[in-house]
């Protein structure tokens, strides 16, 4: 008799689970199935994209991925938040869609595998930052900074793109080159390069990259050196905080330089021209010091 409870309770259990799938996959059905409609109001294809990636079955992925064509941008970014939490299995249909026709998709694409990190994806991101669209190319390389930060193939691809005709994909590269370090050593004659340029945006960026990645050639120390003198107070703030994580202890430039910046109005850029200037005193730790052997280090400690 007990044994008998038991397997009435074991196939009430099987029968629930049964149950269960089979509404999860009628949701399923009507979720894809407002998704694909355009005549739905936008709030329930948004809504529809969204439980599908909750749900995460690949059986979606395909109606996701045309969504990144819808009209609305808010559906558009809710299939894509929809494929990055789907993962793995979204990236070959992503991959595909870098050559879509629509510059919209791509760009949503290189986004999307950026987001999901498949280093599988490296050779055809390194390929889209040939893109005709810059929106395609920024969004390319900002994934691959993302994806693999020691992969040698994605620090020569961002070099190139420090030369994009297009002043925004220059950023993103030089903010990814940054966020690699010191394994995009590489990189640090283009980013000294674009210390010069007229955007301030991409001149502020160079100078920070090179700060994360370490300035140990003269050129780079002699190109942030010139930049202290920047009309941006961003830009003198970054490059002083470049020249406090390189070994200036011999540029006597960059210590005149650097004691004249610590003076700024601007409290960013004299922070860093003082770390910079007690980095030079061998100083261990970026603090300010009274006993430090530099005048604007000393005074500016006096405040403290």
């Amino acid at each position: 008799m007990r044994c008998y409870r038991i397997s009435l309770i074991f196939l009430g259990i099987i029968s629930a689970i049964a149950i269960g799938f089979a509404a999860e996959g009628q949701e399923i059905g009507s979720f894809i199935e407002q998704l694909q409609h355009r005549e739905e109001i936008v709030e329930i294809r948004r809504k529809a994209a969204h439980a599908l990636g909750q749900i995460g079955d690949p059986a979606s992925i395909t109606v996701l991925v045309k969504s990144l064509q819808d009209e609305r941008g808010e559906v558009r970014a809710a299939a894509a938040s929809a494929l990055v939490r789907i993962g793995s299995p979204t990236v070959p249909e992503l991959i595909r869609s870098l050559n879509s026709k629509d510059a919209v998709v791509r760009s949503t694409a290189a986004y999307a595998l950026g987001r999901i990190g498949e280093p599988n994806a490296i050779p055809a991101l390194v390929q889209a930052l040939n893109d005709q669209r810059w929106e395609v190319r920024q969004n390319a390389a900002s994934a691959l900074g993302k994806i693999d930060q020691s992969s040698q193939t994605v620090v020569f691809a961002l070099i190139q793109a420090l030369s994009d005709k297009h002043t925004n994909v220059r950023i993103w590269a030089a903010s990814m080159l940054g966020q690699i370090g010191a394994p995009a050593e590489a990189a640090i004659p283009g980013l000294a390069y674009a210390l010069n340029h007229q955007q301030v945006t991409l001149r502020g960026t160079a100078a920070k990259a090179l700060g994360q990645i370490g300035v140990p050639t003269q050129t780079a120390v002699a190109a942030l050196i010139n930049v202290l003198n920047d009309e941006s107070p961003w830009v003198r703030a970054n490059a002083a905080y470049a020249l406090a994580q390189a070994d200036n202890s011999k540029h006597d430039m960059a210590i005149r330089v650097l004691t004249e910046v610590s003076r700024c109005k601007v409290a960013g850029v004299r922070l860093y021209a003082a770390r910079a200037l007690a980095a030079m005193d061998d100083i261990s730790q970026p603090r300010f010091h009274r006993d430090s052997k530099q005048p604007a280090v000393i005074e500016i400690a006096s405040k403290e």
